[in-house]
């Protein structure tokens, strides 16, 4: 996850379904691993340390997707 003003350009990225108080967007890349993964955007943590998460169903998904993405850069995802 990343934050990102509200002015930035958001074309490559679509919304995602997230907690009522929460804009949240994946990038289009990302959208079918997320599916396959059972991934959702959850709110974590007590009070002030209230944070969104992204909660994965199968983790495995992920890990396999990073896995094979090593010749990335790791800010891409």
């Amino acid at each position: 996850m990343r934050w990102a003003g509200s002015r930035e350009d958001l074309d490559e990225f679509l919304p995602m379904q997230a907690p009522p108080s929460v804009d949240a967007f994946v990038q289009r890349d990302l959208v079918a691993l997320l599916v396959e993964a059972g991934g959702v955007i959850s709110m974590r943590g007590w009070a002030a340390f209230r944070r969104p998460v992204v909660e994965l169903r199968d983790p495995a998904a992920w890990l396999e997707f990073v896995g094979t993405c090593r010749t990335r850069s790791p800010l891409h995802h």
